[in-house]
């Protein structure tokens, strides 16, 4: 007969067995899902890519949409990435996460295995100079994403958040009343970070603005001349407008139309032709196109 303990053993390892199979099934079912869309309609990321949106340790310190730090983040130097990689996570959170480490005395403490896993993480994905493990994951179907890199570091924040939350626990339950104030001013100050974060608010009518004149540049070429003659339409780059925003408008006004648009997602594009301003440059990305297929 098997004692009180040794059956809760066996019920905690038969329960992260089974969910440890569930997550590697689901991943893999994932992963086989992404690679067949990504077959049919020929998605692709060049590994250079995906090493360019890779996080560097300065990454760490970028803050650019925080009005507490962000004079500090622009004198940092990023080659590429740079929107893609804004890791500071604050001071506040940083102290919180470095007194619930500092808490940890056994082995067997949870917070070890977190800190851990989280350390393998981020050495997996972070891009030292001009090596980086990553870039060999991305041989692995859906570990080819540019932003693939920058959505482990997210997921990150879950197991930061555990361990600073131990942290703060340790000084609001201190005997002392120093460590309790001190928490209690780390968390206003973290309030106050996360507060002076900009949001990139901006009204529906600006927003459609640019969408209703793709729409009236788009019919006004298309009526000039006969319309059963084309059958897609491509909108080249000009310097007023950013290309992600105009392929949006691109995308929006080829729905209002019904017309095929060739404006889309960047994973089309073969590498180097994102910016095409000439006929020309179009006739290229093609017969790139042509090579891949």
């Amino acid at each position: 007969m098997k004692d009180f303990r040794e059956v809760r053993t066996d019920k905690r390892q038969l329960l992260t067995t089974v969910s440890g199979v569930s997550v590697i099934a689901i991943f893999t079912y994932v992963a086989l899902r992404y690679s067949q869309f990504k077959n049919v309609y020929g998605i692709t990321r060049e590994k250079l890519e995906v090493w360019e949106f890779s996080p560097t340790l300065k990454s760490l310190f970028l803050a650019d949409h925080s009005h507490v730090w962000n004079r500090y983040s622009y004198r940092l130097v990023i080659d590429s990435g740079r929107n893609e990689t804004q890791l500071f996570i604050g001071l506040a959170l940083i102290s919180f996460l470095v007194i619930g480490i500092s808490g940890v005395r056994s082995k067997r403490d949870v917070r070890l295995s977190l800190l851990l896993g989280s350390v393998l993480v981020f050495i997996t994905t972070i891009r030292v100079g001009d090596s980086s493990v990553f870039i060999y994951l991305a041989n692995i179907p859906g570990f080819d994403s540019v932003r693939t890199p920058g959505r482990f570091m997210l997921i990150l924040l879950f197991p930061i958040g555990l361990v600073a939350a131990s942290g703060f626990d340790a000084l609001v339950t201190s005997r002392h009343k120093l460590f309790q104030l001190l928490a209690v001013l780390l968390l206003v100050f973290m309030v106050r970070e996360y507060s002076k974060i900009d949001l990139m608010r901006i009204s529906k009518s600006d927003l459609n603005a640019p969408t209703e004149q793709m729409v009236e540049r788009v019919s006004e070429r298309i009526n000039s001349a006969n319309r059963d003659q084309f059958d897609a339409f491509f909108v080249l780059d000009d310097a007023e407008h950013n290309r992600f925003m105009l392929d949006l408008d691109a995308m929006a006004a080829s729905q209002e139309l019904q017309i095929p648009t060739l404006n889309g997602y960047t994973g089309f594009i073969p590498f180097g032709y994102e910016n095409v301003t000439t006929c020309k440059d179009l006739d290229k990305m093609f017969d790139e196109i042509l090579k891949i297929e």
